[in-house]
């Protein structure tokens, strides 16, 4: 999840999705290296911040790709460590180190239209945060990197392959 930000640059996808091509977003660095991106969600994020079990799967898996969100995750980390300040499973110094981490991860930011985010949240009946990661992996053509079952579910049924850790711990 290392490297130096390059330019981002569209290629055309060889699959036809839908009756229409489809693109994808990758990453140019600027070793001349192109990476695939690479659609992850909080869970994924905070146990790598947060130095749960899962986080050498997690960077393992990651090797390779750029990684792409939509903008509510910020928000999503922020409410994720204020859940655990409620359980006291972590403290604002913790936190705040995490935090640092996060900063470290090169991130590409993506808007999502939040009409076509509440037509997933309406049809699948989910939340509207897993509807915009379902909806960051549709704009940007990636796979989706999540610890979290339910919206495992709710992406495949939106045709959103899964990129599984081969030791999950949930």
């Amino acid at each position: 999840m290392s490297g130096k930000q390059g330019k981002y640059a569209l290629y055309n996808k060889s699959a036809v999705q839908n009756g229409m091509y489809r693109l994808i977003f990758v990453h140019m660095y600027n070793d001349g290296n192109i990476r695939m991106n690479l659609t992850v969600d909080t869970s994924a994020l905070i146990a790598v911040i947060g130095n749960e079990a899962s986080k050498q799967d997690i960077i393992e898996i990651t090797k390779g790709y750029s990684i792409c969100a939509p903008i509510s995750i910020h928000w999503e980390i922020g409410n994720a460590f204020s859940a655990m300040f409620k359980r006291k499973s972590s403290n604002l110094e913790l936190a705040k180190q995490a935090l640092a981490a996060y900063r470290e991860i090169p991130i590409k930011f993506i808007d999502v239209p939040l009409e076509q985010t509440l037509e997933i949240s309406n049809a699948l009946n989910i939340y509207a945060y897993d509807a915009y990661l379902i909806q960051c992996a549709q704009l940007t053509s990636t796979s989706l990197l999540t610890l979290d079952k339910g919206l495992k579910v709710a992406a495949k049924e939106m045709g959103i392959h899964i990129l599984e850790l081969k030791n999950e711990r949930i």
